[in-house]
């Protein structure tokens, strides 16, 4: 099972957010993501549904870039960050599909409990 963080910025938050992340998923793989076109070339390099793709929207245009190529995105299974808990936000980020939605000021460990459950069940069964 592969990870594909797409975040804009390292800087902040979303550093913090992948650091976290990695540290407690070892492992698997990740890939980072800072640009829309990074990310579609990942993904477009990938079967349908064999990654998770954490998208870090820290800001409102970060999550309407993201919204732009939804029909990529929907493709795969989402955890969704974004920059506040507006209603408007929120109203735009639910057009992702997200498997979850979460915010940038959370401690992340709500994202972390929802990626293993994500990974447990990808998992082949034996």
């Amino acid at each position: 099972m592969r990870v594909t963080f797409f975040c804009p910025s390292l800087d902040g938050r979303g550093g913090k957010c992948q650091e976290q992340l990695k540290a407690q998923f070892t492992g698997t793989a990740w890939t980072y993501c800072g640009t829309i076109s990074d990310l579609i070339l990942q993904l477009n390099r990938s079967r349908e549904g064999e990654e998770i793709v954490l998208l870090f929207a820290e800001t409102k245009e970060s999550l309407i870039a993201l919204l732009a190529v939804r029909d990529v995105l929907l493709r795969h299974r989402i955890i969704l960050i974004l920059p506040d808990g507006d209603k408007e936000t929120i109203l735009q980020g639910h057009k992702l599909m997200p498997r979850f939605l979460s915010y940038m000021d959370s401690d992340f460990k709500d994202i972390a409990a929802v990626l293993a459950r994500m990974i447990e069940r990808a998992r082949p069964t034996e």
